[in-house]
C-alpha cells in the first residue's frame, strides 16, 4: 500500500491510467467543486479510460449551493472560483445595494420603511434631489441621542430634544470597508440648499454589540431600538458639497441624520475599497447516493498573507443536518415532534407561527461536528468521519483586511468509495496507559460491521514509530496473514477476505510499539488490495470487545508530569575520528516526551569542556514528542577536529513553560 504516499491527483491519474486496460475495479466517484473546465481534471475524456473505471462528477460553485442549505454571503459563485466580493474604489456603491441584497431606507418614528423619494438619492440624475423637508413622507422622526456609551448628555442635533430629524440608513447587504462619501444638492440649489446641521454614522451588522454604540434611535411606543457609532458630526456646516473620509473598519449600516429642513441631496454616494471583511459560502447537501468512505479532500486556491481562507466540511446520515424545535407552551418545555407526534421537518418547523418556533440545532445524532478548520497551505487533508456517510456539506470563510487582496478557492475536491469496506469498523486497543518510551506489546482489536459492504483483507495501523507486527488473530484464532509493511508510519497487514461469504466476528492485531506523547492515537483503515485505487474505510474507535475497557484508540503516559527529556544515550562514551572504521562516529539518541504539538519548542545539543566552556553547539531544532537521532563525527561542526579530550554534551530543552537539560561525559580520542 506504499501508493498512498503519493498525492491525490496523481494516486487518481495511475487509477485512470491503470484501469484503461482492465475491468472495473470498483465504485469510486470523484466529486469537484469549482474549477475551470479542463484544468487539472480527471475526466475520462481527458484520459481515455473505460466509461465503468469510475464516475466523475463536477460542477460550478453556483450549482453546489441552491438548496435550503446553501447560502452565499458577498460571494459570486457565478465564476470558476470563489472569492469575496471586491469593491472598485472609483464606483458608487449606492446604486449597486439594492441588487447586492441590501436596502435604502428612512425612519419615521415607527420603524425604517421605503419611500420612492429615496431613489433620487441614486438616480445618476444631478437636477433631482431628496428633499430635506416634510414633502418626501407624511411622517418624520425625532432626531437620534447619545447613549451613556457615546460620552454625552440626551440631546438632539441642534440642541433641542424634540427637535425633527430626517435619518436614511443605508444598508449595504454586507459589511464591507468604505473609504468615503459624497453628497452635495441640485446644481441649481448648490449654495443655498444643503444640510447645515448632520450626523454620518456606521454600524458593522454585529449583533452582539447592540446597545454598546454611542447614538441611538428609538421605536415610538416599543421598546425596540437601533444604534450606531458616530463617525462625524456637523452642526454648522457651510459646505455645499460633502466629502467626508471614514475610518477602516467594517460597514453594513451607514446612517446619514441631518435636521429637518429646507436642503436636498442630489446624489448620496458611497465608496469602498478592497474585499469585505468577511464572507461566506455554505455548499448545499450533496447526496453521495448511499452510506460511503469519504477519502482525503484536495483543493487549489491563493491564501494571501493576512487574509485567511477557513475550509471545512460536516458529513452525516440524513439529508437534513438540524433538529427543529416546538414550543409547546407548557412551561419551559420544548419539542422536536409535532403536536401529533410526528418529526418536526424543516417544512413543518416554518410553517409554524413564529411564537412556536423554539430554534434550530445540529442533529448530532446523525451529523458529525464541523471538522476542524483545514490548513489552506497544506492542499489536502482527511475528513476524519466517525463511520461512512451519505450526506457532505463544505464551508468556505474569508477574511480580509484593507489594503490586502483577498483570497480565492478555485476548486475542492474529493473522492468516495460507493458502498464502503463495512457498514462500520469499530476498535479499541489495549493496554491504554504506558510508559513513555518503553516498548510495548499492543493488542489492536477490530470488530467490523459487515450488514453492506463490498469487504476488505488490509488493515493499516498509524504508530509514532516502527512498529513490529507478532500476530494477528480472527475469531480468537491465529489468522493466515501477511505482513505488507513495517516502517516510521506504521504497519499493513493483509488478512483472508472479510466479507458477507467470510463472516468475521473479531480480528485482533498484536504488535509492539513506543509512545511518545499522551493521548498519541493509533488510527487505522481497512480495504481491498483487489481495489487498490479506492477510498480506505476509517476504523472508529469503540467498544470493540466486552472483555476490554479501553474503548479508544488513544494511548496515555504514566508519570505524566515527569521531565521532557526521557533519555539521552551514546552509541559509544568515546568517538575516535582517525577513519579507521572503529567509533569514528558517535550515534547520539534522545527522547522526548510529551511536547506541546502546537511547536514552539527546540531542542539543542551543545559540547562543552570540563571546565564550563562552551565549545560548539552541534545542532538546533524544532523539538517534538519522540525519538531523535544525531550522528557526530568529532569535529567542531566546520569540520575541525577537536583536541583529544574529555568534554560534556549537553542536550537543552526550551519549550513555552520550561527549560530541561541532561548531560553525558563523551570523550574524543585518536
Amino acid at each position: 500500500m506504499r501508493h498512498r504516499a503519493r498525492s491525490f491527483s496523481r494516486v487518481i491519474l495511475a487509477a485512470l491510467l491503470i484501469t484503461a486496460t482492465t475491468k472495473n475495479v470498483g465504485a469510486l466517484t470523484v466529486y469537484r467543486l469549482g474549477g475551470a473546465v479542463g484544468i487539472d481534471a480527471p475526466t475520462a475524456g481527458d484520459y481515455q479510460v473505460e466509461e465503468d473505471s469510475f464516475t466523475y462528477i463536477r460542477d460550478g460553485w453556483a450549482s453546489y449551493g441552491d438548496d435550503d442549505f446553501g447560502s452565499f454571503i458577498l460571494v459570486d459563485p457565478s465564476l470558476a472560483f470563489i472569492a469575496p466580493t471586491s469593491l472598485d474604489e472609483d464606483e458608487n456603491l449606492t446604486p449597486l445595494i439594492e441588487e447586492r441584497g441590501g436596502s435604502v431606507k428612512m425612519h419615521d418614528g415607527y420603524g425604517w420603511h421605503t419611500d420612492p423619494a429615496l431613489d433620487l438619492l441614486f438616480d445618476d440624475e444631478e437636477t433631482t434631489g431628496f428633499p430635506g423637508d416634510s414633502s418626501a413622507s407624511g411622517n418624520v422622526g425625532l432626531c437620534s441621542e447619545f447613549t451613556e456609551q457615546g460620552g454625552g448628555a440626551l440631546t438632539g442635533l441642534l440642541g433641542i430634544t424634540d427637535s425633527r430629524c430626517r435619518l436614511i440608513r443605508f444598508d449595504l447587504g454586507g459589511a464591507f470597508f468604505i473609504s468615503h462619501i459624497r453628497f452635495s444638492p441640485t446644481p441649481r440649489r448648490l449654495n443655498s440648499f444643503f444640510p447645515k446641521a448632520f450626523r454620518v454614522g456606521a454600524n458593522d451588522g454585529n449583533p452582539l454589540k447592540k446597545g454598546d454604540r454611542d447614538m441611538q434611535l428609538r421605536w415610538t411606543y416599543t421598546k425596540e431600538f437601533f444604534d450606531w457609532d458616530l463617525w462625524t458630526e456637523r452642526l454648522e456646516n457651510t459646505e455645499p458639497i460633502v466629502e467626508i473620509q471614514l475610518p477602516p473598519e467594517p460597514v453594513q449600516h451607514l446612517v446619514f441624520e441631518a435636521a429637518l429642513g429646507k436642503w436636498e441631496i442630489a446624489e448620496f454616494e458611497i465608496f469602498g475599497t478592497g474585499a469585505p471583511p468577511f464572507a461566506n459560502y455554505v455548499s448545499k447537501i450533496i447526496d453521495l447516493g448511499g452510506p460511503a468512505s469519504i477519502g482525503e479532500f484536495t483543493w487549489v486556491g491563493e491564501q494571501n498573507e493576512g487574509v485567511p481562507v477557513g475550509l471545512t466540511v460536516r458529513s452525516g446520515t440524513t439529508p437534513d443536518p438540524n433538529t427543529y424545535w416546538r414550543e409547546t407552551f407548557r412551561g419551559s418545555e420544548i419539542s422536536r415532534f409535532t403536536a401529533t407526534g410526528e418529526p418536526l421537518t424543516r417544512a413543518a418547523y416554518f410553517k409554524l407561527p413564529l411564537a412556536q418556533r423554539a430554534g434550530v440545532t445540529q442533529d448530532k445524532q446523525h451529523w458529525d461536528d464541523w471538522a476542524p478548520v483545514f490548513q489552506f497551505e497544506d492542499r489536502r487533508s482527511e475528513l476524519g468521519t466517525s463511520r461512512p456517510h451519505q450526506f457532505v456539506q463544505m464551508k468556505v470563510d474569508f477574511q480580509a483586511v484593507p489594503g490586502r487582496a483577498g483570497s480565492r478557492l478555485d476548486y475542492l475536491q474529493f473522492a468516495v468509495t460507493q458502498p464502503p469496506m463495512a457498514s462500520g469498523v469499530t476498535a479499541e486497543i489495549t493496554p491504554a496507559v504506558v510508559e513513555a518510551g518503553k516498548s510495548t506489546l499492543f493488542s489492536y482489536r477490530i470488530a467490523p460491521d459487515l450488514s453492506t459492504g463490498a469487504g476488505f483483507n488490509v488493515i493499516e495501523i498509524r504508530t509514532p514509530r516502527q512498529p513490529r507486527v507478532e500476530e494477528v488473530m480472527i475469531n480468537d484464532g491465529v489468522a493466515d496473514w501477511e505482513l505488507i509493511r513495517e516502517d516510521e508510519g506504521g504497519l499493513a497487514v493483509r488478512i483472508p477476505k472479510v466479507d458477507e461469504t467470510n463472516p468475521v466476528r473479531s480480528i485482533e492485531v498484536v504488535f509492539e510499539a513506543e509512545v511518545f506523547r499522551f493521548g498519541t492515537e493509533f488510527s487505522g483503515t481497512v480495504s481491498d488490495s483487489d481495489r487498490p485505487f479506492e477510498v480506505p474505510q476509517r476504523i472508529t474507535p469503540g467498544n470493540a470487545d466486552d472483555l476490554i475497557d479501553s474503548n479508544t484508540l488513544r494511548v496515555g503516559l504514566k508519570n505524566t508530569g515527569q521531565d521532557v527529556i526521557g533519555s539521552l544515550s551514546l552509541s559509544s562514551p568515546v568517538v575516535t575520528p582517525n577513519n579507521d572504521g572503529a567509533n569514528d562516529q558517535v550515534v547520539i539518541q534522545y527522547d522526548l516526551i510529551n511536547l506541546d504539538e502546537t511547536g514552539g519548542s527546540t531542542a539543542m545539543l551543545e559540547l562543552y569542556t570540563l571546565d564550563g566552556r562552551l565549545v560548539t553547539v552541534l545542532s538546533k531544532q524544532a523539538a517534538s514528542s519522540g525519538r531523535l537521532p544525531f550522528t557526530w563525527d568529532g569535529t567542531d561542526g566546520s569540520g575541525i577536529a577537536l583536541p583529544p579530550g574529555v568534554y560534556l554534551l549537553r542536550l537543552r530543552v526550551d519549550t513555552d513553560n520550561d527549560t530541561s537539560t541532561a548531560l553525558r561525559a563523551i570523550s574524543v580520542a585518536y
